[in-house]
């Protein structure tokens, strides 16, 4: 599946899914992992490392557990949700990156909507 919904209760002031879409998978440089280039739909606004960082259009999500990008809409798939600037040639350096949250994958924007923390 390429295009997805992403929940994620650790941005409460901007809670509404995120409609993403693989640009790319990465290898950790650290770990033996996948990892995954989206972008997202709306942007975010988020304090990265003491710092605002605006209109973030690109994130990286790392599966946790014994899923996969099919997976989503049949159980539940979480995710880290990490910002990097630490990309190079397919490979992501995780210990220059941050980790801004965990979050869920779902299939419609309804569902994700049932998970979003908007009330």
């Amino acid at each position: 599946m390429t295009e997805f919904y992403l929940t994620c209760d650790d941005y409460v002031s901007q809670p509404e899914p995120r409609r993403c879409r693989v640009v790319s998978t990465l290898r950790g440089k650290h770990r033996a992992e996948n990892f995954y280039l989206v972008s997202i739909e709306p942007s975010l606004n988020l304090s990265v490392e003491d710092e605002m960082v605006f209109d973030i259009d690109k994130l990286v999500l790392g599966l946790i557990g014994e899923v996969t990008l099919d997976s989503i809409g049949i159980v539940t798939v979480m995710v880290y949700v990490i910002y990097s600037n630490s990309i190079i040639d397919g490979i992501i350096d995780e210990h220059k990156s941050t980790r801004i949250g965990t979050g869920g994958l779902f299939k419609t924007y309804f569902e994700a909507l049932e998970d979003s923390p908007i009330e």
